[in-house]
């Protein structure tokens, strides 16, 4: 699910060295994939960058590739109720493709997304586990194997393990990602998924279907601004579907056909050709007339 954000007051710091693009940020519209099975709970975003006289660089990939390599780091931050820039939940992400200008809207659209999405992207060449045979591992210790071979760095991964389940069998090269194995091994050991925290750090948190005794939000109806409104005109599924079309009869004529191979040998042929007439449909073996 994606939030816009355009209304809010965005820092935005691009590059290792935090180059500061704030006046420049347009939309930003990160989202998080649905939690499922697959135990990973990745991050992408879209954040266009505007080309104004406020822009520390050019914003043209051609001229300028080495800021918007992907790769590149993009920190974005958002004011709190105090009105203090912290980091946006979302907002440590990195350029996944490249981008492209556009020099009518004079506008950069950015593609990003977390360590998961950009390890995401990765074809696993061989299996990476390193399990030996009858050597039982923590399965956070492989997981964390699969994330190094994905190209996230072994400083940004902090899986909380060991987790309580092990393997002692060589595991066979991934048919998906090496991020999509991990999650599989996190979700496989006591309903883990691998999700990515606010500074960039790949962490496992165990997924609890237990209801909260308090929640973590409240709303009064009619005193907080929510209302429901029934609609004006809603569709009402059909109580009968009838279909109506035109039939033909159809009779099998066959009619042989001699070709001369050559002078002494010859083949005969048969085709078969229809002749339809209105006002009857086909059947098994039967023709039924039309109404």
């Amino acid at each position: 699910m994606g939030v816009n954000l355009s209304g809010r007051k965005l820092r935005v710091l691009i590059g290792a060295d935090s180059q500061d693009w704030s006046p420049c940020a347009g939309r930003f519209v990160p989202g998080r994939e649905s939690l499922g099975e697959d135990g990973t709970l990745a991050t992408t975003a879209t954040l266009e960058i505007l080309k104004n006289h406020l822009n520390p660089e050019s914003i043209d990939p051609d001229l300028n590739p080495a800021r918007w390599r992907p790769g590149q780091l993009v920190k974005v931050q958002v004011t709190n109720g105090s009105g203090v820039f912290v980091d946006h939940p979302l907002g440590h992400l990195y350029i996944l493709t490249e981008p492209a200008y556009d020099d009518e809207a004079e506008i950069l659209p950015l593609d990003l997304g977390d360590w998961l999405a950009w390890g995401d992207t990765t074809e696993p060449a061989d299996d990476v586990s390193a399990v030996v045979l009858g050597t039982a591992e923590d399965t956070s210790v492989i997981a964390q194997r699969y994330l190094e071979a994905a190209g996230i760095p072994s400083a940004s991964i902090n899986l909380g393990g060991p987790w309580g389940y092990s393997v002692a069998l060589p595991q066979t090269k991934p048919t998906g990602s090496y991020v999509a194995k991990a999650g599989e091994l996190a979700y496989a050991s006591g309903f883990r998924v691998v999700y990515q925290d606010k500074v960039g750090i790949v962490r496992s948190q165990v997924v609890s279907t237990t209801a909260k005794a308090t929640p973590d939000l409240t709303l009064n109806l009619f005193t907080e601004n929510l209302r429901f409104d029934r609609l004006s005109d809603p569709q009402e599924p059909f109580e009968v579907i009838r279909v109506a079309g035109t039939g033909e009869t159809v009779a099998a004529v066959s009619s042989p056909v001699t070709d001369t191979q050559s002078d002494t040998d010859t083949e005969t042929y048969t085709y078969e050709a229809y002749e339809l007439q209105r006002g009857q449909i086909i059947t098994r073996g039967t023709t039924i007339p039309v109404d």
